[in-house]
């Protein structure tokens, strides 16, 4: 979230370092699992796609796509803090 950016070597190590959760958990933290590798995929890809007013932009580039798409991922992602904590809460709580 501080560099608002992930690289896609980042991605893959998250993804394959989360193929056990089925092994651990129940099938909807597998699917937010996905969602949380398909999203930072779209953001790396808007990331990689960004030009600034000192870059040539390439053909057919469109700047206000590319800086709503990834203002949408990056709100996501911030947004996630509560909700990834009441999904795993039911299978880490060790309260009782």
């Amino acid at each position: 979230m501080q560099k608002a950016d992930i690289s896609y070597e980042d991605l893959l190590s998250f993804y394959r370092e989360c193929s056990e959760a089925d092994f651990l958990f129940g099938p909807e933290i597998s699917q937010y699992i996905e969602e949380i590798y398909k999203r930072g995929v779209k953001l790396h890809h808007f990331r990689e796609q960004y030009r600034d007013s000192t870059q040539i932009p390439p053909a057919g580039y469109d700047h206000q796509q590319v800086v709503e798409g990834s203002h949408k991922e990056l709100l996501w992602f911030n947004e996630q803090f509560e909700p990834a904590k009441t999904r795993f809460r039911k299978y880490l709580d060790v309260s009782d």
